[in-house]
């Protein structure tokens, strides 16, 4: 784990509901509002198998399972700002 990737989890693991997220090479604390917005499902039992790591589970079935949502995920969940 390298000194970014510490420092989003103290992040994650200060806050209750939060969510920690790769994106390009940053790493993303979102809320649960933020995971519906992209057509997740914050309840889903995969995010707690990855404890809400999202960047820690890569490869593993829970990641494989949330990126195999997000690729059905709604149309409108891709659309850029």
């Amino acid at each position: 784990m390298d000194s970014h990737h510490a420092e989003a989890r103290a992040a994650l693991d200060a806050g209750r509901g939060l969510f920690l997220l790769p994106y390009r090479r940053q790493l993303i604390v979102a809320d649960a509002d933020f995971i519906v917005e992209i057509g997740l499902d914050p309840a889903d039992p995969a995010w707690a198998a990855l404890q809400r790591d999202l960047a820690a589970g890569y490869a593993s079935e829970a990641w494989a399972t949330l990126a195999f949502q997000r690729i059905k995920a709604p149309r409108s969940t891709f659309a850029s700002g």
